[in-house]
């Protein structure tokens, strides 16, 4: 049974459409591949298996040989899969890049507060005036010497240093790049889109406990999102931890901000197969983890702006442990998304010719984009930040297919009257 389409809004080149694009064969490095897997060197020449293992001759790198494709008219054509080859261990019975991938959203986070294990260390780190973002940015560096092409991180993971409930927050980038553009389309989708009103993420405070003390545990908003499928309900969930007061307990309560669903609806089916997913060398159960999707993270979208505009309090803002990509974080998304498909030996589309080849799966696409937050060349602040300065408002951000309707990257920041 194959899963409904996806709204307008959320749709992506299938494969057949992306091989109709001129398809640029290259390997992880972004260096140019002959159909025998011979690389290229920068004269077009083949190098020697020496020759392309040294420094010398190293490629301008995936991130940067996709950014420069020309979206209308090309995409890359990855000649290996985007995961570490130990994922595929030969021990376990799922072997293929399905099964790496899901390994992938379990495992393959940068730890964002590995040094800030106590409440004492968060408070100190607070009164430094540390936020979520400066401790990604810290954990960042740790990573950032790593070649590109090793480098197979899908996000960040962060761990209450108070309480009881110590599990880890896993939010990986298809969340945050996806939860976006659900943010958006609530705010740019026409109200009859056909087969679902998107309507707002409905947000609404939650003051059910009456035990909770705000300046210690922060607030819980209950929100509504869209589905990104065609004829689904919306879904429905809570945000717990949001900190809503400058205090020396902000940092501490945004390190423990978590997710959950609404236990009278099935999650979204990702939840389901990352959450039940169990490897036989992992150390902590299923239980241990928060997994942020796409819809939570528009409702954690959704309720930073409601406190920010109704209440006046822009301290959920700044001690959010869920960023705002900037425009050309989300463009290099969606290029991974539209521009690019993956030789894979594991897949079988049925297609004759093209039979090998797939979509990049979200947690390579994940795994893509980290890169380029990890790249000295492009950063943190260059991909997870959002400067209201040069990229306006998330709620007007382009979303779309790269090449269409005139999302490229000269003029990504045009719609907006007044911004470059």
């Amino acid at each position: 049974m194959t899963d409904p389409p996806k709204k307008d809004f959320f749709r992506e080149r299938t494969p057949a459409q992306i091989t109709k694009l001129s398809l640029l064969l290259v390997d992880e490095q972004g260096r140019d591949l002959l159909p025998d897997g011979t690389i290229l060197g920068p004269d077009g020449l083949p190098l020697s298996l020496r020759e392309a293992r040294g420094p010398e001759f190293r490629g301008p790198g995936l991130v940067s040989r996709l950014l420069n494709v020309n979206p209308s008219k090309e995409a890359l054509l990855l000649g290996s899969n985007l995961h570490h080859s130990t994922l595929t261990d030969p021990r376990y019975k799922r072997v293929d890049s399905t099964w790496a991938t899901r390994k992938m959203f379990r495992k393959s986070y940068i730890p964002v507060n590995s040094k800030v294990r106590t409440l004492e260390r968060a408070i100190m780190l607070y009164h430094d005036g540390v936020t979520p973002s400066d401790l990604r940015k810290e954990a960042l560096s740790r990573v950032s010497k790593i070649p590109e092409e090793y480098s197979f991180f899908v996000g960040f993971s962060n761990q209450p240093v108070q309480g009881a409930n110590k599990s880890f927050g896993l939010v990986n980038l298809w969340a945050i790049m996806v939860g976006a553009g659900i943010f958006v389309y609530t705010k740019q989708a026409p109200r009859n889109d056909g087969l679902a009103i998107p309507g707002p993420v409905n947000i609404e405070m939650d003051f059910s406990e009456s035990e909770r003390i705000p300046s210690k545990d922060g607030a819980v908003t209950n929100f509504s999102v869209p589905s990104t499928t065609s004829g689904r309900r919306r879904y429905n969930g809570s945000i717990y931890n949001i900190p809503i007061e400058d205090n020396e307990l902000a940092l501490p309560i945004a390190l423990g901000t978590h997710t959950s669903w609404n236990s009278k609806f099935d999650p979204p089916k990702y939840l389901r197969w990352v959450k039940n997913f169990s490897f036989r060398d992992q150390s902590h159960s299923s239980n241990d983890f928060d997994f942020w999707l796409p819809h939570s993270v528009a409702g954690d979208h959704a309720s930073v702006e409601h406190l920010v505009t109704k209440h006046g309090n822009v301290v959920p803002h700044d001690y959010s442990i869920i960023p705002i990509p900037s425009r050309f974080g989300v463009y290099l998304w969606l290029l991974s998304r539209n521009n690019l498909l993956v030789h894979d030996p594991d897949y079988s589309s049925g297609s004759k010719k093209f039979r090998n080849y797939r979509h990049a799966r979200v947690g390579e696409s994940s795994v893509l984009v980290m890169r380029a937050v990890a790249n000295p060349l492009f950063g943190h602040d260059m991909i997870l930040h959002c400067d209201p300065s040069v990229d306006g408002k998330l709620r007007d951000y382009p979303w779309g297919i790269p090449g269409i309707n005139g999302l490229t990257l000269d003029n990504l920041y045009s719609k907006n009257p007044g911004f470059q």
